[in-house]
């Protein structure tokens, strides 16, 4: 899946900094949802959502960022969590 560009240039600022990219986690209240694809060994604290849709990105944090996280979870116990 290609990720828009003003989703890039909004997760930038974590992207660049852990050599990451951006992943689309899916479809919520009809529009996409990226996260910052950050890898298994940094811990940045709250997460950002990135909301897309009509060429538009808008830039979601705590609390409602963990309710759009939460949506895409099925099963807490599967997640890998140390």
């Amino acid at each position: 899946m290609n990720i828009p560009n003003v989703v890039e240039k909004a997760a930038s600022h974590l992207t660049k900094q852990f050599d990451c990219g951006v992943r689309c986690m899916g479809k919520y209240k009809g529009k996409e949802a990226y996260i910052a694809n950050l890898p298994d060994d940094v811990t940045i604290g709250f997460p950002e959502v990135y909301l897309y849709k009509d060429g538009k990105v808008e830039v979601v944090g705590v609390p409602l960022s963990f309710d759009i996280i939460d949506a895409f979870v099925e099963d807490v116990n599967e997640l890998d969590v140390e």
